[in-house]
């Protein structure tokens, strides 16, 4: 799912039909849930991507350390390894960790996303008594 997608999806599922506000606060636990597991799931999804760059970058190190199996440096045709203080700057331009991070980062964002949204539906039943509330004021009760 891509980050428009879950955009959309939290977009429909939030608006609040003004005429049927009794239905839609019935809805909120449900959302809510719904919500929660969502947030849950890609949370962890983050920690395995997480994990997988640490696992990524130890070995990446190793491969620039010089301490990497033969066949890894025939496949990069990479022969000879870097000295220890560039070892660093290879890192950071290293491709296969750019990927994973860029996975990470796409990955924060929906964390992000659906956390903000899991905060605000913990208030939509407020929100909806406010707007229920209102309308009894303007109706004169």
């Amino acid at each position: 799912m891509n980050i428009e997608e879950l955009f959309n999806i939290i977009h429909q599922d939030t608006q609040i039909n003004r005429l049927d506000l009794v239905n839609e606060l019935a809805r909120c636990p449900n959302l809510f849930s719904k919500y929660l597991g969502m947030y849950q799931e890609e949370k962890l999804r983050l920690r395995v991507l997480k994990r997988k760059y640490d696992e990524m970058y130890k070995n990446r190190r190793d491969f620039y350390m010089g301490n990497a199996s033969d066949e890894e440096y025939k496949e990069e045709m990479n022969e000879r390894k870097a000295l220890r203080q560039d070892v660093q700057i290879y890192l950071e331009a290293d491709n296969k960790l750019q990927n994973q991070v860029d996975k990470i980062e796409f990955q924060k964002c929906i964390v992000d996303m659906l956390e903000r949204t899991v905060d605000n539906l913990k208030y939509r039943s407020k929100t909806i008594d406010s707007m229920i509330q209102l309308i009894r004021f303007e109706n004169g009760a």
